[in-house]
């Protein structure tokens, strides 16, 4: 499975300081670009970054990880999740986060452990992270990669898909 490193918000329209409260649609599921379908699959892990707030000043910041836990739908245009720039949505469920991006590590955190982190995320609305990325998240968040709950979502997933396997090639 691949863990991804997922901005929510934007200069323009940027997560208020306290996410959870001001931004309650990021707490259950999040968006993707119209263009088209996302890579991301249920199971796989993120980490979430606010971009930066170019109003207030605030810099981008990591400020939780999230376990993906549908894959890409397109969100109907009456859902109260819709926004036609976004229309790809899953749902997600937050393992571990900060309640205010105030108190959120820095973006900059992944600077140069594999790659200048600030040139690879312009412009994209997610990238796979590099395991070495993954280690420093994991010092700053905790190890929720062997969280029980974690591994049994995906051996749910695991068992759905030998299901699926099973029933189309008895047809």
């Amino acid at each position: 499975m691949i863990d991804w490193l997922k901005v929510l918000g934007s200069a323009e329209r940027p997560l208020q300081d306290y996410w959870r409260g001001d931004n309650r649609h990021v707490t259950m599921n999040i968006g993707y670009p119209s263009r088209r379908k996302p890579s991301v699959r249920a199971g796989e892990l993120a980490v979430g970054y606010a971009a930066a707030d170019k109003f207030t000043g605030r810099p981008a910041c990591l400020f939780g990880v999230l376990l993906i836990t549908s894959d890409p739908a397109l969100a109907p245009a009456a859902s109260r999740f819709y926004d036609a720039d976004y229309a790809w949505r899953t749902d997600v469920r937050w393992l571990r986060s900060v309640d205010h991006l105030s108190d959120a590590p820095s973006l900059y955190e992944l600077n140069g452990v594999f790659r200048q982190i600030g040139f690879s995320v312009r412009q994209q609305s997610h990238i796979e992270l590099h395991p070495t990325e993954v280690d420093v998240i994991k010092r700053l968040f905790g190890d929720v990669w062997a969280d029980p709950a974690v591994l049994a979502f995906r051996e749910s997933l695991r068992l759905q898909s030998e299901d699926w396997q099973a029933v189309a090639a008895a047809d």
